[in-house]
Parts: structure tokens; C-alpha cells; sequence
């Protein structure tokens, strides 16, 4: 990978932000990549890092069936949406709420990982997902193949970061 630098490289993967940020809370990580969200997320909860670059991002989505009644946020009052805690599915769902006038406990969350939202709304136990790529095309291909069509709301995001603990980047 790197030649010649003074520091090891250790490759980790993530499925989504939440356990990076878990990790990189517990000093397990030193730094990763998320979305705006997960970092402003973790700020909230006291973790302290830094964003050390940032770059556009555009593609979060709430994603309905196509035979489903909602045409907007406000048609979800009530009904059971997923996305993963603390991710940019769920600050879209809170963002997209306060621009209704709507409070956060206008939906029910489901806390889910991508793919068991997927199959949630397939099966009919939720009503809307809210998730980023490459989730949104990953399962909106899995669930157009297997019969529900769904309708996609995007959301622009404005940026995706990279964020480092506080304390290695002032070792380096």
C-alpha cells in the first residue's frame, strides 16, 4: 500500500457509519469516511474528531413501493420508516420532517441495516427506507426483481467527510 511512511496502514470495512463511528470513539480508529450526518451524529454524542477533507456527495433517498399511497413526508405520519441510527438516511428523515413542520416522532423508526430494510419493505412490515448509495440502487434493483416497484425521493447531501480523532491527528 504505502512505501516509506513512518506509520503503519491497517484497511478496515464498515458496512455503514455507526460502527466506524463506535470504533473511532473507543480509539480502535484513528480515522475513516462517512457522510456530513454520522459526523455531525458523533459530535453530538461527544466524540471528538475532525473532519480532515470533505467532498460533494448527492444521493440519500426514502423510498416507497410504487403502489404505496405516500406522495410526501407527510403522508408517512404514522407509519414505520427505517434507516440506520445516527446515518444520512436518518438525519434525511429528520431534515425532511422539520421541513413539513413535523416533529421526529411524526414517523416510528425502525432501526435497521440496509439490506433487512430491503427486505422489510418488500414484505410489508415497514412502510418507507431511508438509506444512500449504493444501497438505494442495490435495493432498488433486489426489489424491482422480485415483484413491489418503488418510488424514490432523492435528497442532495451536501457532503461526505473524512473524519480523524483529535488526538492522532496531534500526534502526527
Amino acid at each position: 500500500m504505502l512505501k516509506n511512511v513512518p506509520y503503519q496502514v491497517e484497511w478496515s470495512e464498515f458496512p455503514n457509519a455507526a460502527p466506524l463511528r463506535e470504533a473511532l470513539a473507543a480509539g480502535a480508529l484513528d480515522a475513516g469516511s462517512v457522510g456530513d450526518a454520522p459526523l455531525t451524529f458523533a459530535g453530538a454524542r461527544g466524540v471528538k474528531a475532525k473532519a480532515i477533507f470533505a467532498t460533494k456527495y448527492e444521493g440519500n433517498a426514502i423510498i416507497v413501493k410504487t403502489d404505496a399511497p405516500y406522495q410526501g413526508i407527510k403522508d408517512l405520519f404514522g407509519k414505520k420508516v427505517a434507516f440506520v441510527k445516527g446515518s444520512a438516511g436518518h438525519a434525511l428523515i429528520l431534515q425532511s420532517l422539520k421541513e413539513a413542520g413535523l416533529k421526529e416522532d411524526a414517523i416510528t423508526p425502525a432501526f435497521l441495516p440496509p439490506a433487512e430494510a430491503t427486505l422489510a419493505l418488500t414484505n410489508g412490515s415497514i412502510d418507507a427506507v431511508s438509506f444512500w448509495e449504493p444501497y438505494i440502487s442495490i435495493g432498488f434493483r433486489s426489489v424491482l426483481l422480485q415483484a413491489p416497484r418503488l418510488r424514490i425521493k432523492l435528497h442532495k447531501t451536501k457532503h461526505s467527510a473524512a473524519p480523524a480523532r483529535v488526538r492522532f491527528l496531534h500526534q502526527r
